[in-house]
């Protein structure tokens, strides 16, 4: 938290702040206060005063713009409203903040409304902040405007450093951190036969990745088959997947990967692979993620899925 606080006011001071921030990590509460802390460092560098802080705390600075889900989502009017608020000319001079929490409940709607606000022109001192509990939940095209921060970082590197001291490779001990934080589980799924057979079709569909013209469906029916009754591992398997093409885009922008591990092989997709075609294969693996959360038949969505993958990484 300390570094992420030094890191901005190094970026305010040398005019380097970046129109669009993700803030993501699964401590909502730690995601707020960090943003409040980051938007007082801001607007303090315009002008101080005593009240300042007391007006972010309760978020009624009046260049600020919260919002939060209404219901389970965040809605189309919400964002309209806010482009609607950033049309008008400030009645106070300085740097403008909006901040969208819990930004990847937005509907497609919202999302889209957003998009066309983001590309609208808009003066230098206009910064928002869209806080995440899960990053692959977000569209791509949004995350490409922006610098991504990872609240949980620091923490995850920790726990893979010491389940590598309990002799798991770096591969797994990436993996496991994603499904749990607590080390008698992480344990527990390494030797559970299951998470090795997921491995295994992750492996599969890296290899994939270096051969496209090989068909993919047989891959999809092989973990449909065995894994109809562990839908939390498919689920696992495709935001793997996601995880990848999303550290593909993150090289294409020069931002820092997740899956340092397998930087070769990313390397090498950049090659092929383009921006665009990342965004459209993290889109559907985000439909199909919400799909199979409800009760579906898995089979015929993951023969659907290894299709429509064919396709955009063979053709994109």
């Amino acid at each position: 938290m300390n570094k992420i606080v030094e890191r901005f006011k190094y970026a305010i001071e040398k005019e380097r702040l970046s129109h669009l921030y993700v803030i993501s990590g699964s401590l909502g509460l730690t995601k707020q206060n960090l943003v409040k802390d980051i938007a007082y460092l801001i607007f303090k560098h315009h002008k101080d005063y005593p009240t300042l802080k007391h007006q972010l705390d309760s978020f009624n600075h009046p260049n600020l713009v919260y919002i939060s889900g209404e219901g389970q989502s965040i809605k189309k009017d919400q964002i309209m409203s806010l482009q609607q608020e950033f049309s008008k000319t400030s009645l106070v001079s300085g740097p403008r903040i909006f901040i969208i929490e819990q930004a990847e409940t937005m509907s497609t709607q919202a999302a889209n409304s957003l998009l066309k606000f983001l590309e609208e022109p808009k003066d230098d001192d206009t910064i928002g902040f869209l806080l995440v509990d899960d990053i692959n939940l977000m569209l791509p095209t949004i995350l490409s405007r922006a610098q991504i921060i990872r609240l949980t970082d620091t923490f995850d590197d920790s726990f893979i450093q010491v389940l590598m001291e309990q002799e798991i490779d770096i591969k797994n001990a990436h993996f496991i951190a994603s499904l749990t934080k607590e080390l008698n589980e992480a344990l527990a799924i390494f030797a559970d036969q299951k998470y090795m057979d997921t491995v295994e079709f992750i492996d599969t569909f890296i290899n994939w990745l270096n051969n496209p013209r090989t068909p993919l469906t047989p891959l999809f029916m092989t973990i449909s088959q065995a894994l109809y009754q562990d839908k939390e591992y498919i689920i696992f398997i495709l935001d793997t997947m996601c995880q990848i093409f999303l550290d593909i885009l993150h090289l294409h922008m020069n931002q820092k990967v997740t899956y340092e591990f397998m930087m070769e092989s990313l390397l090498e997709y950049v090659k092929r692979i383009k921006s665009d075609t990342a965004q459209r294969v993290i889109l559907r693996l985000q439909d199909q993620i919400k799909n199979l959360r409800l009760p579906v038949n898995i089979s015929l969505q993951l023969t659907s899925l290894a299709l429509d993958l064919e396709s955009i990484v063979r053709n994109g």
